[in-house]
């Protein structure tokens, strides 16, 4: 730079082209900066695909899907739960933020069920119970298998009385749906709706109202 500022080595079309690029490409990246979670990842992914052939975007996308699912039961995984639940509680923290409610979902006894019928059972019992709560959730609410045998779902625009349904919905239809079960399963279903989701952590997470 020369001491006006402006730059020390000559300018020439070219540069002047590079520039407003630069200067865009700089913006972009800070507000990348600023997001985060999934919505920073499309983001950033939208910016490399721009300049992707089509193979690459969809190996590109195949891996992104990859990076926030679960293998064996197909659903969201730990890392997407604890990033989309961030952004959740960000905008239900907001004046004009709607209700935001979780279910913690726990088989019952699953280690007996490994110890004594072998891990293929407990496979089966992992994808019947992943199935069985995507089907009884609506379609904006997000399942997410978080831990061994523990699953969450985020309910968005959820205020108690509508959690409370849903876990009840889901608890009525357990009990009905033995026919086709790999093995007898209940759950344990807490409910928690916001102020009280903490997200540093799962473990402060309140549970009233937990039923086997």
């Amino acid at each position: 730079m020369g001491n006006d500022g402006s730059p020390s080595w000559p300018m020439n079309r070219t540069h002047e082209l590079l520039i407003p690029v630069m200067i865009k490409v700089g913006m972009r990246r800070k507000q990348a900066a600023r997001e985060r979670g999934p919505a920073r990842w499309r983001r950033w992914a939208a910016m490399v695909e721009a300049g992707m052939s089509r193979a690459e975007v969809a190996r590109l996308r195949q891996y992104r899907m990859l990076a926030y699912r679960d293998p064996l039961t197909g659903l969201r995984n730990r890392r997407y739960f604890d990033e989309r639940l961030a952004e959740d509680c960000d905008r239900a923290r907001r004046p004009e933020g709607s209700e935001l409610s979780l279910l913690v979902i726990d088989i019952d006894e699953f280690k007996v069920i490994n110890d004594l019928e072998g891990h293929l059972a407990g496979d089966r019992v992992l994808i019947w119970v992943a199935n069985f709560l995507n089907k009884n959730i609506r379609t904006h609410d997000t399942c997410c298998r978080t831990g061994g045998d523990e699953f969450m779902i985020i309910l968005s625009n959820t205020n108690r009385e509508d959690c409370q349904r849903i876990k009840s919905r889901i608890e009525k239809n357990l009990t009905i749906s033995t026919s086709d079960m790999p093995t007898e399963i209940t759950l344990s279903i807490g409910a928690a709706t916001k102020p009280c989701i903490k997200t540093n952590t799962l473990v402060p997470v309140p549970i009233p109202n937990c039923t086997r």
